[in-house]
């Protein structure tokens, strides 16, 4: 089902993934706070969906993360370059909106079930079930509707769509 914008952001989309006891709660009414975006992200989230590196990060690498890197220290990794695994749980599309090109949002599960929401254009859009690597920058937590409570994800935003990769085999050592 399409969804549509409101007020020009295309993860406004509502989800109902969460389940079980996760970590990922919104603790409180600063948490609102804390994961609202206004019209002064609005330029770095350009940047990250053409792929520009802004000038104070320009020769900034990628570096590979987990959901509590992210979680445990937002401040640390808010505006880098970030390399995330997970599996595709939920995908939402938008058309082109003003300047902005059709983009996709994909919500990636953690073997743990905690979720990455990942916004990106939409060519080579990832099947659900799928596992994929994602590289984009971090731009903080947002709030979501979970089937028990609010909850939070870390939200990424990249100019390429996640890439395929294979799971690893299953370790023999005990």
């Amino acid at each position: 089902m399409r969804r549509g914008l409101v007020t020009g952001w295309p993860w406004l989309a509502v989800l109902l993934l969460a389940c079980g006891d996760w970590s990922s709660r919104a603790q409180s009414a600063s948490d609102d706070l804390e994961t609202r975006l206004g019209l002064a992200d609005l330029a770095a989230y350009r940047a990250a969906l053409s792929g520009k590196a802004t000038i104070d990060n320009a020769s900034e690498p990628v570096r590979p993360v987990t959901f509590h890197n992210l979680w445990d220290h937002p401040e640390t990794w808010r505006g880098r370059r970030v390399q995330i695994q997970g599996k595709v749980a939920r995908i939402f599309r938008q058309d082109a909106v003003g300047g902005f090109p059709p983009l996709a949002e994909a919500w990636l599960s953690t073997p743990e079930g905690d979720l990455f929401c990942t916004v990106f254009p939409t060519a080579g859009v990832p099947d659900l079930g799928q596992n994929v690597t994602f590289t984009g920058r971090f731009f903080r937590t947002i709030r979501y509707a979970g089937s028990d409570q609010p909850r939070l994800a870390p939200w990424i935003v990249g100019n390429r769509p996640p890439l395929s990769v294979a799971l690893a085999p299953p370790s023999s050592e005990p």
